[in-house]
């Protein structure tokens, strides 16, 4: 009875200490979670410098492998720890990057110039060039990012540049979107008729998080059929 009783009590210590974090310390219970699963699929965090701007992303592997690099950029108010389950089903020779986006997490917090569509595109360009050479939700900060996205400034700037969209395009959509309609697949394939549209029943609006295999799967199939089209282009010149 006594070893029973000893076995219980050693049982209870963590099971209470995984319920009292959970209950008033999620972001950091959140934090040891995603840490353990950067390590666990090879991730390193790495931070890029423009001045005093500082971008923080995630990667594994190195470019110039069989398939092109592949960067993952999340939406509003995630981190780039989003894609840890889709990175999970990826080779692991797939050179990853995963950025976080201006704003969020371990990157900058500026202007609100930055928050708009235009001004997101141009840090990521900023980033990219660099590497070519604590979450908080419903605060302030994010009520200003999330107005700069749906502003008038950002809110057509979609459809209003998809003519300028030369490079090969994949979109996975989740049937169940109840964010952004589904219906919004159709529009891109219209004005994009060489985009490849993959449309998922049984999934919402995170991809990345209900559906992460299915996606790492097309994801590689889209890649594996981009380096097949390009060697095939270069035999015929």
């Amino acid at each position: 009875m006594e070893l029973i009783m000893i076995s219980g009590g050693i049982l209870v210590v963590p099971v209470l200490a995984f319920i009292t974090s959970f209950l008033f310390w999620p972001g950091t219970l959140l934090k040891a979670y995603n840490w353990y699963w950067r390590r666990r699929l090879g991730l390193e965090v790495h931070y890029s410098h423009s001045g005093s701007y500082r971008f923080c992303y995630s990667s594994r592997g190195t470019p110039g492998g069989a398939t092109p690099s592949l960067l993952l950029l999340h939406g509003f108010s995630a981190t780039k720890d989003m894609w840890l389950p889709v990175v999970k089903y990826l080779p692991r020779n797939q050179h990853v990057v995963c950025v976080d986006m201006p704003g969020h997490e371990g990157t900058s917090r500026t202007g609100a110039e930055d928050y708009c569509i235009q001004g997101q595109v141009a840090r990521i360009h900023q980033v990219l060039r660099g590497l070519l050479a604590n979450r908080m939700p419903n605060n302030g900060f994010y009520k200003e990012v999330f107005m700069e996205i749906v502003g008038e400034k950002s809110r057509h700037s979609l459809q209003e540049n998809l003519h300028l969209i030369t490079s090969p395009v994949q979109v996975i959509w989740g049937k169940e979107d109840q964010v952004v309609d589904v219906s919004g697949a159709a529009v891109l394939k219209t004005s994009l008729p060489s985009c490849q549209v993959e449309v998922l029943d049984d999934c919402g609006h995170s991809v990345a998080l209900e559906r992460p295999r299915k996606a790492a799967n097309l994801i590689m199939d889209f890649l594996s059929a981009l380096e097949v089209n390009g060697e095939n282009a270069k035999k015929l010149s």
